[in-house]
């Protein structure tokens, strides 16, 4: 049995339309303008309290989702809702509230709610040019857990871009990677590796490239530039799934020349240990360093020159064996036997 539909082109054009929009709908709200200068533990506790004064919904911490707009210097909030009709409901609740909590909202501003629509996402074709710091089209998203940091492996969370905390950042962490083993450096991830990011535009990670860039240049001796790599690795919202203007910073150091201590651009000289750095070095840190360096290298020659002089003797060994084998193999090629 088959089944014709018939719907007029105006009747279609409507359905499309309230399909796309409502494909880009979740039920949640959008709340903006919320103070950056409170912790975001406190801003979510405040947004839970004013939802249920308002609506009398008791949510739960996981329902609301905070993250800092760079562009307009403050906090926003998704606060996920279980059906439509709550989504409704806390709206028009929440936009006629007059008990928001001291503190919520950013001084000079007033609360923005609205519907949290989804970002249409656009997929990057295939033949096109990738961004130019991810060619291998790394990504990661937030929240992801990047496991624990080690003696080459540390990370830093930086959740809004701060130039002068970069600098002394590379400063102190490069200079330990390469006075021990190389590592990387990851900006945007916290101290138990889980992944934030960081804020930054196309023109914000050009002045990060070239931060990094003049601070490495003034160590002492030089870092060649193939000692070091840059990389801006895209940041996804996990719950959202959508591309986001957050990204980590990837500063990968390889070892500096051995027997060589690099100090950083103020003259000071870190190391690197399991999980942490060891410095600035005192002087006779740097001198108990260069003597232990050297007793080290003195065994290893010593040994070289062992081995060395163990393979003069078997070579002079067996140059002798060679050579009695030569005179034996002489005298009898020259014995002449006469049959008179």
């Amino acid at each position: 049995m088959i089944i014709k539909y018939h719907t007029s082109t105006s009747s279609m054009t409507k359905l499309l339309a309230v399909m796309a929009q409502s494909s880009l709908r979740t039920n949640a709200l959008f709340l903006g303008n919320l103070n950056n200068e409170r912790p975001k533990a406190q801003i979510t506790t405040m947004i839970l309290q004013l939802t249920r004064d308002c609506t009398g919904l008791a949510l739960d911490h996981r329902d609301v989702k905070i993250r800092y707009s760079h562009p307009s210097n403050c906090y926003t909030a998704i606060l996920k809702l279980p059906t439509p009709d709550m989504q409704h409901i806390a709206l028009n609740h929440i936009q006629r509230c007059q008990q928001v909590p001291n503190g919520l909202v950013k001084d000079g501003r007033t609360l923005r709610v609205d519907v949290y629509q989804k970002p249409n996402r656009k997929k990057t074709p295939k033949n096109e040019t990738q961004d130019r710091s991810t060619a291998d089209d790394l990504s990661l998203v937030v929240g992801q857990h990047l496991g624990n940091e080690t003696r080459m492996l540390e990370f830093k969370e930086m959740s809004n871009l701060n130039l002068q905390y970069l600098r002394k950042t590379v400063s102190r962490y490069v200079c330990a990677f390469l006075n021990s083993s190389g590592g990387a450096l990851m900006l945007g991830v916290d101290d138990r590796g889980n992944v934030t990011g960081t804020p930054m535009t196309h023109r914000q990670e050009d002045d990060i490239r070239l931060a990094i860039d003049d601070t490495i240049k003034k160590f002492d001796p030089p870092v060649l530039p193939q000692m070091y790599s840059v990389l801006f690795i895209p940041v996804l919202d996990h719950d959202e799934d959508e591309d986001c203007d957050f990204k980590v910073i990837k500063l990968i150091v390889k070892p500096g020349r051995p027997d060589t201590l690099y100090s950083a651009p103020g003259g000071e000289v870190y190391i690197r240990r399991d999980g942490s750095v060891q410095g600035p070095l005192k002087p006779r840190d740097v001198q108990e360093w260069c003597n232990v360096n050297f007793r080290n290298k003195e065994v290893e020659y010593q040994q070289q020159i062992s081995n060395l002089q163990s393979k003069l003797r078997q070579a002079e060994y067996d140059r002798q064996t060679s050579s009695k084998s030569s005179q034996s193999v002489r005298k009898t090629n020259s014995a002449v036997c006469s049959i008179l």
